[in-house]
């Protein structure tokens, strides 16, 4: 029920944008439960289990930008397990797909993920 948990409400009477608007209660960070759960994944190595699992906890903490570093992390995590090489990263997701792990399409949502990484270090 939460009772061992650490979470942080915030009560707002009302917003200088919109007085009208009421009291706005907010819980940091969201409730565990809502959102997407896990994947019980016994095959996934331990290590890579547990990346997972923590970035689906920061994706439905809102933290978007650690969830998509635990992605990039779990990647790399899989080639690692997989004695998959050829760094940069953008070589490894290839060759994920050339040795079977990966289709295509997967890999290409991957390397849009890498784009999206590489412009967020740039701002």
């Amino acid at each position: 029920m939460g009772c061992d948990s650490i979470r942080f409400r915030i009560v707002e009477d009302c917003s200088d944008d919109n007085p009208e608007a009421g009291p706005r209660d907010r819980i940091y960070p969201d409730d565990p439960q809502s959102g997407r759960q896990p994947e019980d994944l016994p095959e996934f190595p331990d290590d890579v289990r547990q990346m997972y699992q923590e970035t689906i906890r920061c994706f439905n903490a809102g933290a978007l930008t650690m969830a998509g570093d635990g992605l990039r992390a779990i990647v790399e995590a899989i080639c690692q397990d997989r004695k998959v090489t050829g760094a940069p990263l953008a070589n490894m997701i290839d060759e994920l797909v050339k040795q079977g792990y990966l289709v295509k399409a997967q890999a290409d949502l991957l390397h849009e993920e890498r784009y999206i990484g590489i412009s967020l270090c740039m701002r």
